[in-house]
């Protein structure tokens, strides 16, 4: 299994005399969403990221909230292709690059490899996707966690 994501929660302020609603925006699939209470917005959230995947073709995954409080969630998905493919494909429209750009940048002699990348027929290597993430202006970052412990990390 692989996670993924982050999400960030606001809370209302106390003081507000509008009506209080919680914010949970996840930056990295550009999803934001507003509910009087918590868990309806992180509801919301998680019903916008199911249709997400399904729709890039996800095969398997599920969506938790490690600590609702603080904002912290994951998605784990044992469909590696997919995800790849979906992350690949989001941040290439993203950068505004074509297919066509992007292979150039990769010194590929045809679009149809990235293509395939993107369509999960194939799939890269951590160092080839590492390669595509630099020609999208990303860096790939890889944690590993201990099976079974929650992330300690806060929300600022």
């Amino acid at each position: 299994m692989i996670k993924v994501f982050g999400s960030a929660i606001h809370a209302p302020e106390k003081n507000s005399s509008e009506a209080p609603d919680y914010f949970v925006e996840i930056p990295d699939l550009e999803l934001y969403t507003q509910a009087e209470s918590l868990d309806d917005a992180l509801e919301m959230a998680r019903d916008v990221i199911k249709l997400m995947f399904k729709e890039a073709g996800i095969k398997s995954f599920a969506v938790d909230w490690e600590n609702k409080d603080a904002g912290s969630f994951s998605v784990r998905t044992s469909d590696i292709d997919g995800l790849l493919a979906f992350v690949m494909k989001r941040k290439r429209h993203e950068a505004g690059i074509t297919l066509q750009e992007l292979a150039k940048k990769m010194g590929f002699k045809s679009h149809n490899s990235v293509a395939a990348y993107e369509m999960a027929d194939r799939s890269p290597t951590v160092g080839k996707f590492a390669e595509i993430a630099e020609g999208l202006g990303y860096e790939l970052v890889i944690s590993l966690q201990k099976k079974g412990k929650k992330s300690k990390k806060k929300a600022s």
